[in-house]
C-alpha cells in the first residue's frame, strides 16, 4: 500500500476551519442586523405611537388621553383650532373610538388640513411668533405626561374638608433675603413649602426671544434679551393651582425637567423618602404622572401651604383668590432697603465688577431701580387707602427680621394663627449666628444676619448710593429708610439707617 501525504489532509482541515468560521461570522453579523433593525423598528414605534394617537383622536373629534409625548404645532402652519383641537366640554374623553370612525376622522381630517395649512417658506416674524406662544399659554391640551398629569389640572383643592386651607405666600423680589423669610416655613413640619416652582415660566422652553443683529459679522441674527415672557395671569394661574396642592399647571411648564430646587423642600424630601423611599437627589422627578397623584394626596394632608416667589410681579393678580371659600390666602410682603438690594444684586455679577468695589454709579441699572422702587410703592398696603388685602396680608422688613430674628418669628406665625414648632426656632438660632465661613451668594446657612444686612453700606460707593436715593426717595420713605448725606455717615454703622415704619403701613414691627 503506498504512503499517503498528510500535507492534502491538513489542508483540507484548514478548509474546512475557515468555512465554518466563515458561516459563524455571516451568522452573527446578519444575527445583529437583525436586533439593530428591531430596536429601530420599536423605537419608532414607541416615538410615534403618541403622534398617531394623538392625532386620530384629535381629527375623530375625540381629546387625547393616552399617554404620550406632548407636541407644538409648527409655528408656519396656521391651522384653526376648530380643526384639530375638539370641542372639550361636549366631547367625552372615555368614549371608546371604533376603527372606522378613527380612520373616517383621520381621512376627513387630513382633507381639512390640507386646505388649511399654508407653509410658509420666508422666517417667521415676531408677530407669528407671540402669537404661537400665546396660543399654548392660554390653551394647553394636556401635558407631556398625558391624562395622568392633566387629570389634575381642573381640580379645585377639595378633599372632602369644608375648612379653608391657609396659603402662604411670600411675595418678594430678587436679593430682598426671600430664600431666609421661606426657610422659617420650609423648617415647619405642618407646612408643604415649595422654593421658586415659578422658575419654570422662566426657563427659555417657555418663554420668546427677540432675535437681534450681531454686528461682527460671524452670524446674521442670534437670540438674545427675553422679549416677552408669559402673562402675569399664566404665573398667578400656576401659582393657584400650587396652593390647593394641584400641580398640573406646573407640570406643563415642568416637562420632562426636573422640578428646580426640589431637594431643598423639606416637604417633599420627607415624601420622597416616606413615600416613595427615594433619596433626596431623585426628589425632582416626583411630579412625574406615575407619582404625581401620591404627591397631592400627601400634599392635602398636610395643613398648610407655603410658596416663595419672586417672580410675581403684581399681588393684585392674586385678588381672585381672596373670594375662594376653599382658600385662607395670607401675604407676607418681604422689602428690603433698595440700596442694599441693588448692592447684593451688583455682588452677583463677574469678577470684573466685584474687584470694583465699591460700585461705582456707572454700574447702576436705572431700569432695574425703578422696577423695584416702584414695586415697594405699589405693592405696600396702607390704611390710608380701602384696600381688599388688610386682613390678608402683612410686611416685614428684611432688617428688622435680622437683627430680631426669633421675635419676628414669633410675630410672623401669630399672624398667621398658626403654632410656631421648636424646629423652626431651632434653626432661626443655628442659621443666624454666623460662623465666619464665606458661603454661597444664594446660602441661607449659618449667617450673621445683622451684619449681613449693613454689608452693602461699605460695599457701595456714595455717589452711587445717593443716585438711588434720588431714584427711591418715596418707596424709601413709605417703608422707613433714612437717607444719608455724606460719606462718613453712610460708613458708620453705629448711625442706624432704618427708621420707625409708618403707622399706616400694615407690617410687623420689632
Amino acid at each position: 500500500m503506498p504512503f499517503l501525504s498528510s500535507r492534502p489532509v491538513s489542508e483540507a482541515r484548514r478548509g474546512i476551519r475557515m468555512s465554518v468560521r466563515g458561516a459563524v461570522g455571516v451568522a452573527l453579523l446578519v444575527m445583529t442586523l437583525f436586533c439593530l433593525c428591531m430596536l429601530l423598528f420599536l423605537g419608532h414605534l414607541e416615538l410615534s405611537r403618541p403622534r398617531v394617537a394623538m392625532l386620530n383622536r384629535a381629527l375623530a373629534g375625540v381629546q387625547h388621553s393616552q399617554r404620550g409625548t406632548q407636541r407644538t404645532f409648527p409655528v408656519q402652519q396656521t391651522i384653526p383650532r376648530e380643526a384639530v383641537l375638539p370641542d372639550l366640554h361636549t366631547v367625552s374623553p372615555r368614549r371608546t373610538v371604533s376603527p372606522n370612525e378613527t380612520m373616517a376622522g383621520f381621512h376627513d381630517g387630513m382633507e381639512t388640513m390640507a386646505r388649511s395649512v399654508e407653509y410658509v417658506e420666508e422666517p417667521i416674524n415676531k408677530e407669528e411668533q407671540l402669537s404661537a406662544l400665546r396660543e399654548r399659554w392660554e390653551y394647553y391640551p394636556g401635558n407631556d405626561y398625558g391624562e395622568e398629569g392633566g387629570q389634575f389640572g381642573n381640580q379645585s383643592g377639595l378633599s372632602g374638608n369644608p375648612a379653608r386651607r391657609l396659603a402662604v405666600v411670600v411675595f418678594a423680589q430678587m436679593r430682598t433675603g426671600s430664600s431666609f423669610t421661606g426657610q422659617l416655613f420650609n423648617q415647619h413640619p405642618s407646612f408643604f413649602y415649595m422654593f421658586e416652582p415659578l422658575w419654570h415660566l422662566h426657563h427659555p422652553q417657555n418663554v420668546a426671544y427677540r432675535p437681534i443683529p450681531v454686528v461682527n459679522g460671524r452670524a446674521t441674527v442670534r437670540l438674545s434679551a427675553i422679549a416677552h415672557r408669559p402673562p402675569e395671569a399664566t404665573f398667578g394661574k400656576v401659582l393657584e393651582g400650587i396652593l390647593r396642592c394641584d400641580f398640573g399647571e406646573l407640570t406643563k411648564f415642568i416637562g420632562r425637567k426636573g422640578l428646580f430646587a426640589a431637594g431643598s423642600d423639606r416637604a417633599l424630601v420627607r415624601f420622597c423618602d416616606e413615600v416613595l423611599h427615594w433619596p433626596p437627589r431623585r426628589c425632582s422627578y416626583a411630579l412625574r404622572p406615575q407619582t404625581l397623584p401620591k404627591v397631592v394626596n400627601y400634599c392635602k394632608r398636610t395643613p398648610y401651604t407655603a410658596v416663595k416667589t419672586i417672580r410675581i410681579q403684581n399681588m393684585n393678580s392674586l385678588e381672585h383668590l381672596l373670594s375662594d371659600p376653599t382658600l385662607d390666602l395670607k401675604i407676607v410682603h418681604l422689602v428690603r432697603d433698595p440700596r442694599a438690594t441693588i448692592t447684593s444684586r451688583l455682588s452677583l455679577m463677574d469678577a470684573r465688577h466685584r474687584a470694583k468695589l465699591p460700585f461705582p454709579p456707572n454700574l447702576l441699572n436705572e431700569k432695574d431701580i425703578n422696577k423695584l422702587c416702584g414695586w415697594i410703592t405699589r405693592s405696600t398696603v396702607t390704611t390710608d387707602v380701602p384696600s381688599p388685602w388688610r386682613d390678608r396680608y402683612i410686611m416685614v422688613r428684611y432688617e428688622d427680621l435680622a437683627e430680631h430674628p426669633e421675635l419676628m418669628t414669633k410675630r410672623l406665625y401669630e399672624f398667621l394663627g398658626v403654632p410656631l414648632d421648636d424646629m423652626v426656632l431651632h434653626w432661626v438660632r443655628e442659621n443666624t449666628k454666623g460662623d465666619g465661613k464665606p458661603h454661597d451668594h444664594f446660602s441661607t446657612k449659618h449667617h450673621d444676619a445683622n451684619a449681613t444686612a449693613k454689608i452693602w453700606r461699605y460695599r457701595l460707593s456714595f455717589p452711587a448710593v445717593a443716585k438711588v436715593q434720588d431714584m427711591c426717595r418715596d418707596a424709601m420713605k413709605m417703608v422707613g429708610y433714612k437717607e444719608v448725606d455724606s460719606p462718613e455717615k453712610l460708613r458708620d454703622l453705629q448711625t442706624s439707617l432704618v427708621d420707625a415704619i409708618p403707622a399706616n403701613v400694615i407690617a410687623i414691627r420689632p
